[in-house]
């Protein structure tokens, strides 16, 4: 809403002061002798020519900068410096660079628990966010702003809160509510016989009448207002007042009157450098001349608005470049005097210095020399702990290999046995009378029957000198294996044919091929896996 603009001018009002061009020019030129000087009684007047309208954006900010260098050592100052020079980036609609101060001012004001300071900061972001668009921003710091104002009966500031509080309801939609809070603005404002104050919430009814398409009351007000206006040199808000007559009057498809309107806006908003006024006014003048059919004039005053809005968005682009760039030179320059102020230290202990390195050099040798035989000394022992691991590992192949041999032939010596058993068993089955020297060879049967049960107890004693450590690891790895199938396992691990384990186990080789399937399945191995290869493993 173009009618915005015209509360940026309310902040010179709302701190204390009003604008008098003879006065404020005529001290144009001693204005940084007496910032140079600054004292609290000078400061709101040193601000209030900061902002006079005559002064291009540049020569208001070097004004704000220094009135902000020179109250540093005052807490209070330094809050309305940052809140002035975030008004003035705020009116030239440099947002960012706007939030930035007052926000430090706000702070500030926050420190030193100053209420009043305190609503009025939170009034202009809230402000600020209002022309960003940023809606419920804006809403929240006018709800805080607004209690604080009324507890320390600011009326003024109450009332354009108030006025905020309308527009925000007309950017909802909510126009009978924004018409209402106008209202109540300009009540407060009329018991304060504030006559420009009031121009603010009256330009606003007249926004409001714009958008329900009644040109004619719009038209009323704005007059009212530019009358108003005229009387002091609020450029800016006479050019809004202008822009806004001449929607009015292309409401009214007055064309003649709506371009003669905006073209003297363009003339004031370029006068005082208000670039968002005048790229708007660009904007409108085209729109007009489309309207009229003039497509060639549409066309250049529709360049000149993309030109000057591209042109304001690198400046913002350049501007925050320059930022950057002036906070890398600050750091350079920090860390230049830090690295000068650490050489003046280092050349004043330069002896305490140099034998502090020589201290810490014998110790990083010592230690390092220590680190070294450490290293060896672990390297060392790791490589003997090796040694014995494979001499440990050689003596239990060995070991099982000397088994394997044992248990080879006491296998084959019950084969034997057993073989011959089965002879004698054969031949007993012939013969119809035994006689004493039958007698006596059924007596030695019964002996090599003992010595088969002597052989098979060997055959397990040899069994269980198998490193435990086979047992362990199938045992953990295969916990659903039984004390039969581990020691089953081990007799496969000893390299047993089928025939030499069908003996010890006193069973037949049909039935060791299925005990060895049935194993194989509890291991869960494939039928291309190889079972004494998996078995081995364990060793």
């Amino acid at each position: 809403m173009k009618n915005l603009f015209a509360l940026l001018t309310v902040f010179i009002v709302l701190i204390g002061c009003g604008h008098k061009n003879d006065s404020v020019l005529s001290e144009n030129d001693n204005f940084y002798d007496r910032a140079d000087s600054l004292s609290k009684t000078k400061l709101d007047s040193l601000i209030r020519m900061s902002q006079h309208p005559k002064l291009s954006f540049d020569e208001k900010i070097e004004r704000a900068k220094h009135i902000i260098i020179n109250t540093q050592n005052d807490a209070v100052s330094l809050a309305k410096a940052y809140g002035n020079i975030g008004t003035i980036y705020s009116q030239h609609n440099q947002y960012k660079e706007a939030i930035i101060n007052l926000e430090k001012s706000n702070v500030l004001d926050k420190n030193l628990a100053e209420p009043k300071l305190q609503a009025m900061n939170m009034y202009k972001m809230g402000l600020v966010h209002l022309k960003m668009g940023n809606n419920k921003q804006a809403r929240q710091f006018m709800k805080l702003s607004g209690p604080i104002a009324l507890k320390n009966k600011n009326h003024l500031l109450f009332a354009m809160i108030i006025n905020n509080r309308g527009i925000l309801y007309s950017k909802a939609n909510e126009f009978d509510s924004s018409f209402i809070a106008f209202n109540k603005a300009i009540l407060i404002l009329d018991s304060l016989g504030l006559e420009f104050e009031k121009t603010i919430p009256l330009g606003n009814i007249g926004d409001y009448y714009l958008k329900i398409q009644e040109p004619d009351s719009a038209i009323k007000y704005f007059n009212h207002n530019l009358k108003v206006l005229r009387k002091g040199p609020y450029y800016s808000d006479q050019a809004v007042t202008l822009g806004n007559l001449g929607l009015a009057h292309r409401q009214k498809e007055h064309y003649k009157k709506a371009i003669n309107y905006f073209k003297q806006s363009l003339r004031l908003s370029q006068k005082s450098q208000f670039f968002k006024i005048t790229y708007d006014t660009y904007n409108d003048l085209a729109e007009t001349y489309r309207l009229t059919g003039e497509y060639e004039l549409a066309y250049f005053y529709k360049s000149k608005y993309l030109v000057l809005k591209d042109s304001i968005l690198n400046k913002e682009t350049n501007a925050e470049i320059l930022e950057l760039q002036q906070i890398n030179k600050n750091e350079k320059k920090k860390k230049k005097e830090l690295l000068q102020k650490n050489e003046v230290l280092k050349l004043k202990s330069a002896e305490r210095d140099h034998f502090n390195q020589n201290i810490l050099l014998s110790v990083s040798i010592i230690l390092l020399i220590s680190l070294l035989g450490l290293v060896f000394f672990k390297l060392k022992l790791k490589q003997t702990q090796f040694e014995l691991i494979r001499k440990e590992q050689e003596f239990l192949q060995l070991k099982l290999t000397a088994e394997s041999e044992n248990v080879k032939i006491i296998s084959h010596e019950l084969f034997v046995k057993q073989d011959f058993s089965s002879s004698l068993i054969d031949k007993l089955d012939q013969l119809e009378n035994i006689s004493k020297p039958e007698l006596k060879h059924i007596e030695l049967f019964i002996q090599n029957e003992l010595n088969v049960k002597s052989d098979r107890a060997d055959l397990q004693i040899h069994m269980d000198n198998l490193s435990g450590e086979f047992y362990n690891k199938i045992k953990i790895n295969h916990s659903n294996l039984t004390d039969s199938d581990v020691k089953f396992a081990a007799m496969i691990v000893m390299k047993m044919s089928n025939k030499e384990i069908g003996i010890s186990k006193n069973m037949s080789t049909e039935t060791v091929k299925t005990t060895k399937y049935r194993l194989k399945k509890k291991l869960k191995l494939s039928s291309s896996e190889d079972l004494g290869d998996y078995l081995n493993g364990f060793l």
